[in-house]
Order: C-alpha cells, then structure tokens, then sequence
C-alpha cells in the first residue's frame, strides 16, 4: 500500500517537481560546474547500500562544510530543491516518501541495537526527525524520532508528516546544526556501547577456524572479551540442527528444507547468543552467518536470492555484522587444504563439502558479487599467503574499530 501511494504521488506531482529539478540542475551548473550532482553511499533498508544523490551545494575540495557552502547551494538548501532527486529513489524502490533519512554507510558500525532499528523501513525524503527539528537536533534525538516512525508508522501518519513538510519548508529553520552547515559527524552516541559483530565467510578449505582463533588471542590482548559461534551450531539445540544438514543421513534434506534450517538455527543463535553478548559489550565473532546462506542456498543451490533475503532479515530481526571478513582462496588451493585436512584428521567431507565443483564455483562468484556490492561491510582477504600474512590482512580491516 505505501510503495503504491508513494510511486501515485511521486507521479501525479512530476510536472511540479520536475521544471524545479531542472532549473536548481542550471543553478548548479552556471556557479559551481560539474558534478552537479552530489553521490555517497548510504544505508538504505535492512542496511542495504545505494548510491545517493541530491543536488550539489558546496564546491568540492577538502574544508569545513560551513565554508564550501556556496551562495547558490545555501539558496537551494534553503528550498529544500537538492532533494528533489531523491524523487527518482522513490520511484526505484531504494527511498520511500516518509521514513528515517538514509545516513552514510560509515555510520552503520556505529548504532547501538536501537538505533539501527531505523533500517527495518525503507528511508524517506521527509521525516518525522525532519518535521521535529531536522538539523537543529541532536543525534540521539533524531534516533528517537526515527524509532518511534518505526513503531507508529501508518498512512494517516505519513500523510500528517508530508502536510507538515510543506509547512516546514517556507519555514527555513533547522537547516543547519549550531555551529555546522549541516550536522556534525556522527561518531556514536552513549547508547552506542553495544560490543561488535564479526563474521568470517568463504568456501570451504579457506582457514576461517584458524584465523577466528588468532582474532580473538589479538582481541582478548587488547582486553576486548569475546564470544566465538559458528553456524549452523552455538548452541545445544543448534549442533543438534547442524547434524540434520551436514551428516550423510539416510534422507537428505530438500533444498527448502535445507533452507529453513539454516534460518531456523540462526533464528535461534540471534536470541540466544549474539544479541545479548552484543547488548553486554562484548565482541561476537561467527565462523558463518547469513551471507552463507546466500552464498550456498542462493548461488549455490539456485534459489531465489530476494526471497532468501527477507527471510534472513526476519530470521536475524534486523540485525547485519559490523564487519564481514571475506576469505578468497583459488580453486586448486581450497581443494588441496581439505585433501590435507581429511588425511591428517582421518575425516571425511560433509554432506556439502561434496557438493561437486561446478556447486563450489558458483558458491565462489556469489561471494565475489556480494563483495562487490557491499565493499564498506565485506572485505576481501587473499587467504593464500601465510597464516602469519593473512591474519596482517585481517587485522588491516579490524584494527580501525577495534
């Protein structure tokens, strides 16, 4: 119903929205040159990143906001007219109307498990943060306006936000932060003392167990307690799931079945184990979470991926790892390693383990791709080097928020 409102009117105002669209393109264009558009990578639903656009105000190069705020982009600004091309998100499907504003991706590590409550709809143009204060609030403040859109949101709602929207906009107050063009970085907030989420992910054969170990010897040097899982596994009832998928059984499960046992135990790992070590301060760190799930029922077993997604989301309830350590090795490599593993631990392969080759090189492109697609959450590791140079690897991406 919202994203059949919100594409009706998105539409039916286009002969408005669009002769400004222009015009503010032609202000841009004649006092600061190209780009006129200005693109950063922000969180949208679920924490999916998306290439942002509004108009540009501020000349490029390095400075304050304050001071590369130009005459025309204050103007503009001031209009409200450099959002209008968050319009065209509307009609994509990424931004809504009404929601949360769609915050930079550098940010998401940073939420506390409440603030990031704000991912569960999609972001909005307008706001009840933007019609409550806008930039003349705090952060934690904003954060509160946005949780509680969440849990009210509603048709009668949004409709009062966009009324009040028009309203605010020949209002001009908020614009900016006290001090700031716009509002200050946001670093995090004293809700923020959730400890961190980190997920290893590869094929099979990449030497995930051996370098979780060292993380947490390096981790635990540094005083950061830490809790390490894995999937499917972590707790009673899931070692007992993870038994039904991986073990030569005498009826395998279907791939649906197979599916929903995934979920189901990290439906369970989610309440039992992450969510409350996070909610205490400390780090969790996973051999395996919901990437694998796309990666190996998704491109591996050929299901459909949107469907994998809303479903991991409801498994999760919202929650992503701040940090996915993605570990790529060649083909040749990975299936050495695990010849030397079953031979010097008198042990055979699983279930998936032998799912064949041409199964394990899609596994491999699917990982690769979501790579690709969340560079700021996913970061490659060349697992072939030394165990000593792939934990320096390691330590490149977790040394900035450790």
């Amino acid at each position: 119903m919202k994203r059949a409102f919100d594409i009706f009117l998105t539409l039916l105002f286009l002969p408005v929205w669009l002769p400004v669209l222009l015009l503010g393109m032609v202000a841009v264009l004649v006092t600061m040159g190209r780009p006129v558009f200005y693109v950063d990578r922000r969180a949208g639903k679920d924490g999916e990143v998306f290439a942002f656009r509004k108009l540009r105000t501020m000349k490029t190069g390095e400075g304050p906001d304050e001071v590369r705020l130009t005459r025309a982009g204050r103007i503009i600004r001031k209009l409200s007219i450099d959002e209008l091309p968050q319009l065209f998100h509307v009609l994509s499907g990424k931004m809504s109307l009404v929601g949360p504003r769609p915050l930079p991706e550098r940010y998401l590590p940073r939420y506390s498990e409440q603030e990031r409550r704000r991912h569960l709809v999609r972001p909005g143009i307008t706001g009840w943060a933007q019609v409550n204060g806008r930039n003349a609030i705090s952060w934690e403040r904003k954060f509160d306006l946005d949780g509680w859109y969440v849990d009210h949101q509603s048709m009668g709602l949004d409709l009062k936000i966009l009324a009040l929207t028009i309203f605010k906009a020949f209002d001009f107050s908020g614009i900016g932060h006290p001090g700031c063009a716009t509002m200050p970085e946001f670093t995090g907030t004293e809700k923020t003392m959730r400890g961190k989420f980190i997920t290893f992910e590869g094929g099979e054969g990449c030497g995930k167990s051996t370098q979780i170990k060292r993380l947490k010897a390096k981790l635990a040097a540094r005083g950061i307690e830490v809790v390490l899982t894995r999937e499917p596994g972590g707790t009673v009832l899931n070692e007992r799931i993870r038994t039904l998928i991986k073990d030569q059984l005498e009826e395998a499960p279907v791939d649906k079945c197979e599916l929903l046992l995934f979920l189901a135990a990290r439906a369970q790992l989610v309440e039992k184990v992450v969510r409350p070590a996070l909610e205490a301060g400390k780090w969790v760190v996973s051999d395996r979470f919901s990437d694998s799930t796309k990666a190996y029922q998704g491109y591996g077993r050929g299901m459909d991926l949107k469907s994998i997604e809303l479903m991991n989301s409801f498994a999760c309830g919202g929650l992503k790892p701040d940090l996915t350590l993605l570990l790529d090795l060649p083909e040749e490599t990975a299936q050495a390693r695990m010849r030397l593993r079953e031979e010097t631990t008198a042990t055979h392969a699983d279930r998936i383990e032998q799912a064949g080759n041409m199964f394990h090189r899609r596994l491999k492109a699917g990982f690769l791709e979501m790579q690709r697609a969340e560079p700021g959450r996913i970061k490659l590791v060349d697992a072939s080097g030394t165990i000593e140079e792939v934990e320096r690897e390691i330590w490149k991406s977790i040394a900035p928020i450790a």
